[in-house]
């Protein structure tokens, strides 16, 4: 048997806890951010789903940015140059924003739905109604 077997099962599984506590590492942060900023009523059981939004949207977007967006440039280095790094930094800092905006809007939703403050289906409930309406 070879030695390189059970290296290569060391680093695979040495990689998957380092993406479980980097995950671990963005949930609690979220998490201590989203405490830190108002959020009405809502208790912090109410915040767990836009946490773990965020910490499993931040290693599914790493993933690919390591793994599809990276090698890519990497064979075409010599065509995109520093414009591909800088586009790719951006792609990434564009979809964590929508993640990051779009964890305390599930954590709101999710919380007016368990409240019972739904509203009427297809009503909009972010938008009060218009004054005479």
């Amino acid at each position: 048997m070879s030695v390189a077997v059970p290296f290569r099962a060391f680093e695979r599984n040495r990689s998957l806890a380092a993406s479980v506590l980097a995950g671990g590492v963005a949930y609690r942060l979220f998490l201590w951010v989203s405490l830190e900023l108002p959020h009405g009523t809502a208790s912090w059981k109410a915040l767990l789903p836009g946490a773990f939004l965020v910490a499993v949207g931040f290693q599914v977007t790493h993933g690919l940015v390591v793994y599809l967006l990276g090698p890519k440039l990497e064979k075409s280095a010599s065509l995109y140059g520093d414009l591909g790094v800088v586009a790719t930094m951006l792609f990434f800092m564009w979809v964590v924003g929508r993640i990051v905006v779009t964890a305390p809007i599930l954590n709101s939703a999710l919380h007016d739905e368990l409240r019972g403050r739904g509203g009427d289906a297809g009503e909009a409930t972010i938008f009060p109604a218009a004054p005479g309406a």
